[in-house]
């Protein structure tokens, strides 16, 4: 029996190259040579094009504000035409070599802004007076660090290399910058791709399929829709048949209130075993609303909002601001404020129904609400009880077909994993009840997680596991089954 199960582990392996035609990686780690990056600052008009470090920080210098920002861009030429782009992360690495700053880095209220770049700039000429364009569409919020040395692994910049790697805008790279430019003293530090030890140079993880991606656009109308705002102020109304969303903190007969709006979708029309490449939300403006006259106000400060999970079920015509269900902030996705007054929203919510798609029952749509619920802000949308069917909210989801590759060797059954690739938490499931012995191999033979499972069906986490590719054996005395699987 284990000369079968050695045979058998070997059949998977070399399976994993016809497996992974459906997915490919590569990875971006480019040194002094071919690296393009720089920090500019507008103290200091010197060209840092060559220098160790990359920096971001407000501070105070010489009696006066100073701040940097620094850049860096990609050659993305890797990626063929046609390239369905699933993943990217970029890896940037504390400098603990740094010789040009005298005080601490990755200190104070220190969140970043990662935003695209959208104007050519050269890494030996540019400085803070002709320093590129960049634009705030799918930009990405970082929390504050944790550790003056910390390392900011996995940033997931997804969106963002899309729109780099989309034939309809040039690849120009990322910005980082702190995001409030105004207080002091705050910063983030890393090692450029000149520094001397390749392993800290920036990293860029890039996973794109050359496969077809399908795509579905659900747009419910009042009967089918699902979709509801709340109101603190009547906390036990329902708002399930509104014809408009409005999200606000704003004052009633002088009395401080807020609103919320809830919205899920049916995700059913997708097939089953699919990967969901792509989501975007796309919420319309509604003029014809009394509230702020229809249009979305910043009127007392930024109207950005906050998108989030609900996590327990919930009904359009009996939900109140008294028994509205529980939300989760994990993946959570920031609006950006609105940059005019009848905006429509298109919300890249990707993880979110992923997430959905593949739990459906710990998931049930989205919360939507302020990021800062002070008055007097407010966006206002249509709802799909709205008469003008073309302004009810659409879900663009585009998706890929879960590529398995049958084992044939006769020895080993066919066990089945979803999701695959995964990220998080997979299903085990199986024809066989009882309990039995999970183990999870990488390629090099090394058992990276053993756990007792029971079937027909278990769940497991696997999100401290790193991406790559695995063999799942499941087994009980001499009884051994196996499958691949992708960590992404």
């Amino acid at each position: 029996m284990k000369n079968s199960l050695f045979v058998s582990i070997i059949i998977l392996v070399s399976n994993f190259w016809i497996f992974t035609q459906a997915q490919i990686t590569i990875v971006l780690q480019p040194g002094p040579d071919e690296g393009k990056d720089v920090s500019l600052s507008n103290s200091d008009a010197v060209n840092q094009g060559d220098k160790e470090s990359l920096t971001a920080y407000t501070w105070y210098l010489d009696d006066k504000l100073a701040l940097k920002r620094f850049f860096l861009e990609f050659d993305l030429s890797s990626i063929p035409e046609g390239a369905v782009i699933t993943n990217a992360k970029l890896n940037l690495y504390y400098n603990p070599t740094d010789p040009y700053e005298v005080f601490d880095f990755q200190t104070g209220e220190n969140e970043v802004f990662i935003q695209r770049i959208t104007s050519g700039w050269d890494e030996y000429l540019v400085n803070w007076e002709n320093q590129p364009t960049t634009t705030t569409d799918n930009q990405i919020e970082l929390p504050a660090s944790t550790s003056p040395t910390q390392d900011y692994l996995d940033i997931d910049v997804t969106e963002l290399v899309k729109d780099m790697a989309d034939t309809m805008n040039e690849n120009h790279g990322f910005l980082m910058r702190m995001e409030d430019e105004i207080n002091f003293y705050k910063g983030v530090l890393f090692a450029s791709s000149d520094h001397a030890d390749p392993s800290l140079w920036p990293k860029l993880e890039i996973c794109y399929t050359m496969e077809p991606t399908d795509c579905i656009t659900l747009k419910p109308n009042a009967e089918d829709g699902k979709d509801a705002f709340i109101w603190d102020l009547r906390p036990d109304n329902n708002y399930g048949t509104s014809y408009e969303y409005t999200i606000f903190a704003w004052t009633h007969d002088g009395v401080p209130a807020i609103r919320r709006c809830y919205i899920d979708f049916d995700l059913t029309q997708i097939p089953e075993n699919s990967i969901i490449d792509s989501a975007e939300l796309i919420l319309y403006n509604d003029s014809t609303s009394l509230t702020s006259w229809g249009e979305h106000s910043q009127l007392s400060g930024s109207n950005a909002m906050i998108i989030q999970s609900i996590v327990d079920p919930w009904d359009e015509q009996e939900i109140t601001w008294n028994n509205y269900p529980g939300y989760s902030t994990q993946d959570q996705v920031f609006v950006p404020e609105s940059s005019s007054p009848h905006q429509n929203y298109h919300i890249d919510v990707t993880k979110l129904v992923q997430k959905e798609y593949e739990y459906p029952e710990n998931n049930f749509g989205f919360k939507l609400q302020l990021k800062t619920e002070e008055f007097y802000r407010s966006v206002v949308f249509a709802s799909s009880d709205h008469a003008d069917t073309t302004l009810h909210p659409e879900l663009k989801v585009c998706y890929s077909a879960d590529t398995i590759v049958d084992i044939k060797d006769p020895v080993v059954e066919k066990i089945r994993i979803f999701p695959n690739p995964a990220h998080s938490v997979i299903t085990v499931a199986s024809g066989f009840e009882g309990t039995y012995t999970l183990e999870i191999v990488g390629l090099d033979g090394t058992a990276v997680l053993k756990t007792k499972i029971t079937q027909p069906k278990s769940t497991v986490n696997i999100s401290t596991l790193p991406a790559g590719f695995y063999v799942v054996k499941l087994s009980k005395d001499d009884f051994v089954e196996a499958q691949k699987l992708i960590v992404n």
